[in-house]
């Protein structure tokens, strides 16, 4: 499995991890189904404590990103919640933003035409290719 963790952000270690194994699951680095790491064994290859990497596995269980069969490992979930979890963090980030734009004296128009355009250029450039 392919993690990089910024040991230097402030982001703690943990959230760094939910979020890097989402995003190998949303974009395909793993498969439904597919058995992650053990505990101990990505502890190492990060270079972290193992109690670092069962909080994670605990939180994206219980979000329903994966499933750990006692004995077994931890698996990623047979639906793809790995991608909604993306898809509603982004939706997040997103209103955020907008919010941010709102309150620096942005219009809600002036939001909305940047908005149109940047997908405008953004379409134009899928089309290109």
């Amino acid at each position: 499995m392919f993690l990089t963790l910024n040991y230097k952000s402030r982001k703690p270690l943990c959230d760094q991890l939910c979020d890097g194994v989402i995003r190998l699951a949303a974009c395909g680095g793993l498969e439904p189904g597919e058995q992650l790491p053990s505990v101990r064994n990505l502890a190492q290859e990060l270079g972290i404590n193992p109690n670092t990497v069962q909080k994670a596995y605990r939180i994206l269980e219980s979000q329903g990103v994966l499933e750990t069969v006692p004995g077994k490992g931890s698996f990623l979930a047979s639906e793809n919640n790995a991608q909604e979890q993306l898809r509603a963090r982004t939706k997040k980030t997103l209103g955020v933003a907008l919010q941010e734009a709102l309150d620096r004296g942005l219009t809600v128009e002036e939001v909305a035409d940047f908005c149109a355009e940047y997908l405008q250029k953004k379409k134009k450039e899928e089309d290109a290719l």
